[in-house]
């Protein structure tokens, strides 16, 4: 029994360890045009403001969204869940996704 939690224990610390957590309603929306963001801030209930880079690597997968949805979240200041890591001094944003306890959208 105890060999079953210790490898339990080994494959949650196979995770990529550098991704962090943020939430928050979108403030600013950085676009190359035609709906292609390249970075977004958002302001986090602790009224930090935290500006984040998007590259291809963000997962559009198993529920999260495109980056071109902010705008919608920005305009009904609907809560925003961001996964990300830093990278040469940005945060760079692996996944986006609805984050329902922050705002006053849906």
């Amino acid at each position: 029994m105890a060999v079953g939690v210790l490898s339990v224990s080994l494959i949650a610390g196979c995770g990529a360890s550098d991704d962090q957590r943020a939430s928050g309603l979108v403030v600013d929306i950085e676009t190359l045009g035609l709906g292609r963001v390249q970075g977004f801030t958002l302001r986090t209930d602790g009224g930090e403001l935290l500006e984040f880079t998007i590259d291809r690597g963000t997962e559009m997968t198993d529920g999260a969204w495109p980056p071109e949805h902010l705008q919608e979240h920005r305009a009904t200041a609907s809560g925003v869940a961001v996964l990300y890591r830093q990278q040469d001094g940005r945060r760079v944003v692996v996944r986006l996704d609805d984050a329902p306890w922050v705002g006053g959208g849906a």
